[in-house]
């Protein structure tokens, strides 16, 4: 089936996308790896109500994600249950990336980010499409009708 070779070729680009975007500037002239791991800094504002710090916080959610993937798809062939949970998954983290720069846009940050964070947000795009282009075995559909 063409959509298997698809949704296959889309979530390696995802996956080397969303790793090779760690080495890149992503946030002014600060590579990935370390502006990912700014959560510490981050921690007390979001305990404190800051919005754009809530979000920081919750992008670790959708780096997870990122990570739990290749399960999910390796398991999709054989169970309809992952391959909505991947979905899911992945729609709610391409969101929570593609929101980030319109959050940082409000406070005048946004002209700061990098070819790093466009690669890693295009990754999670790139993920997204995998899933929706996962198949679903015509043997799962038909006992998910009964």
């Amino acid at each position: 089936m063409k959509s298997t070779v698809y949704h296959w070729a889309l979530a390696v680009a995802a996956w080397a996308g969303f790793i090779v975007s760690f080495f890149l500037p992503a946030f002014d002239q600060m590579p990935g790896w370390r502006a990912a791991g700014l959560q510490g800094i981050f921690w007390q504002q979001a305990t404190q109500g800051n919005w754009l710090a809530v979000h920081y916080i919750l992008l670790t959610l959708a780096n997870l994600a990122m990570l739990v993937s290749p399960y999910f798809i390796i398991r999709g062939a054989q169970d309809v249950l992952f391959i909505k949970w991947l979905r899911g998954l992945s729609v709610a983290a391409a969101v929570l990336v593609l929101l980030f720069p319109v959050l940082l846009q409000t406070i005048h940050m946004a002209r700061d980010l990098r070819v790093g964070y466009f690669l890693w947000a295009g990754s999670f795009v790139l993920l997204c499409l995998a899933a929706i282009l996962q198949p679903i075995s015509l043997k799962v559909k038909a006992l998910e009708t009964i």
